[in-house]
């Protein structure tokens, strides 16, 4: 066997070794040993002839197992009268002293085409969403008051998987029906006229904002995303506006841990922490606890929920999400919600 070694490689480019062999017709396979530096097991790739004239072969490693680092391989053989318990006859370096290969590229660029494999491909997604909030209904001095909100969403994200990871548009709505817990706070409500009574009682106020928003994803290394949105709607009065921010630990698709805050000018503040996880294939789920004060900018209320989704193949996916939500400690409804997913 004559082989010239290589010193260098190019990072996810087909990694061609070549060999002469001369009298081939006594070997019944011609073998290549590779793996990355530091790794257990060696990958086996025979030889193909690549001529007519018996001498001239070649063993290809594929552009996804070339990766920025260090791979070791070693050259080996089975004559055709060799019986299958013997040695295999070494031919260029060992499998204890193989030859290194340095494999020169963007480990970025690598790490980009295993985020969209994470994304099965896909870089768009359009999302509808929707959720139901019931923090109860509780009985006042003067009547009945129920409290409660309905939001959804629809919004459309493209990956970029760089710095900058997605950029997502959407517009939403958010109505709700609360009531006011001091006299003192009857400002805050967008239009006291809107309230209504319930029992001769104006505790009962319906309050809400239509409105869009545009967010973007950073990346920072392999493991922090922070999303940054500006929100701009209209309420029953005026114009709102507010913003919302979100640190993400972790893989996402994937185990994550989820820190963030949102506000809206007359709605209110709301906070989270969200751990997710996908131990069960095809089924990632999650659990949240939500502080908030939606959709009055009023007392603080809290959310516990857990959600499930599924996903259809490559392209599909649904989630469902329930939990309970309360005001004050004292009473409780629940909250529901699910959604849509298409990617492509």
């Amino acid at each position: 066997m004559h082989h010239v070694p290589l010193n260098t490689a190019k990072n996810e480019e087909p990694l061609a070794l070549l060999a002469i062999i001369e009298a081939s017709h006594l070997a019944k396979e011609v073998l290549l040993y590779v793996r990355q530096r530091g790794a257990a097991q060696y990958e086996r790739i025979v030889f193909q002839r690549m001529s007519t004239d018996a001498i001239q072969f070649s063993a290809t490693v594929p552009a996804e197992r070339v990766v920025p680092g260090v791979m070791e391989y070693y050259l080996a053989s089975r004559g055709v009268h060799q019986a299958p318990a013997d040695p295999e006859q070494l031919h260029f370096a060992s499998p204890d002293r193989p030859h290194p290969v340095t494999v020169i590229g963007d480990e970025d660029a690598r790490w980009r085409r295993d985020l969209l494999a994470q994304h099965f491909e896909n870089r768009s997604r359009l999302q509808a969403h929707t959720e139901y909030v019931n923090f109860g209904t509780r009985d006042s001095k003067t009547g009945t008051v129920n409290d409660s909100y309905w939001r959804a969403e629809l919004d459309y994200s493209y990956r970029f998987l760089g710095w900058v990871y997605s950029i997502r548009l959407g517009a939403g709505l958010l109505l709700g029906q609360t009531y006011v817990s001091s006299a003192g706070s009857l400002a805050q409500i967008p239009d006291p006229d809107r309230c209504a009574l319930t029992n001769h009682s104006a505790t009962d106020c319906r309050v809400g904002v239509y409105y869009g928003f545009a967010e973007l994803r950073f990346r920072f290394g392999r493991f922090i995303r922070w999303d940054l949105r500006p929100i701009l709607g209209v309420g029953p009065q005026s114009f709102d506006g507010g913003a919302s921010t979100q640190l993400i630990i972790g893989h996402d698709p994937g185990t994550h841990v989820g820190i963030g805050v949102e506000g809206v000018s007359h709605i209110g503040v709301r906070g989270w922490l969200r751990l997710a996880w996908d131990t069960v294939p095809r089924i990632p789920m999650s659990f949240t606890i939500d502080l908030e004060n939606f959709p009055n900018n009023d007392a603080m209320a809290m959310r516990l929920m857990m959600n499930f989704a599924y996903r259809f193949g490559r392209h599909f996916s649904v989630d469902l999400m329930a939990g309970y939500a309360t005001r004050g400690w004292q009473i409780g409804g629940p909250t529901i919600g699910g959604g849509l997913v298409a990617e492509f």
